[in-house]
């Protein structure tokens, strides 16, 4: 009886690291982007590139607590139909979430290898069908296709971020 409170408590604890760790990340992007004359070479990047993969493995299927429910949502824009008309406050609080935990990814990505958009997108849908696939299988999240429209749409707004302010080609 007391598990689901102990899982409980474990998510909400999780959600709320996220979003504080989600918005350093992004003041360090900002701070990388004021700098970017004095900061030289791409092993900074890459280094900030491999631990913010690491942050985002834990949190997306490491560091879940298991879930016994086995659901997958396959219709595309079901939250957003869920937010339109219920004005769910933990959908948009989740979405919001997916996006921002894959911007600095499409920003890293552009930054270290500058990829055409179309491949950069294929390695974004990839990626995220593999996390969304690894929460179904280890029962520590579902398989939704919104996240993986979010993450996608949030690889993308990286990309720009880096073309527009990095001026890499």
């Amino acid at each position: 009886m007391i598990v689901p409170f102990v899982a409980l408590y474990l998510w909400y604890r999780t959600r709320f690291y996220v979003t504080v760790l989600l918005y350093i990340l992004i003041g360090l992007i900002w701070v990388c982007l004021v700098l970017r004359e004095k900061v030289h070479g791409k092993s900074k990047i890459l280094l900030c590139a491999g631990f913010y993969c690491m942050f985002v493995s834990y949190i997306t299927v490491f560091g879940r607590a298991p879930n016994y429910v086995l659901e997958v949502q396959l219709v595309p824009f079901e939250t957003y139909y869920r937010i339109m008309s219920y004005w769910d406050i933990d959908l948009i609080y989740d979405n919001i979430n997916n996006l921002l935990l894959f911007i600095p990814i499409g920003f890293f990505m552009t930054c270290l290898k500058s990829l055409p958009l179309k491949k950069l997108i294929i390695i974004a849908i990839v990626t995220s069908f593999s996390i969304e696939l690894m929460q179904l299988l280890l029962h520590v999240g579902y398989f939704q296709v919104d996240d993986i429209i979010n993450d996608t749409i949030g690889v993308f707004i990286g990309y720009q971020l880096c073309k527009k302010y990095m001026h890499y080609d």
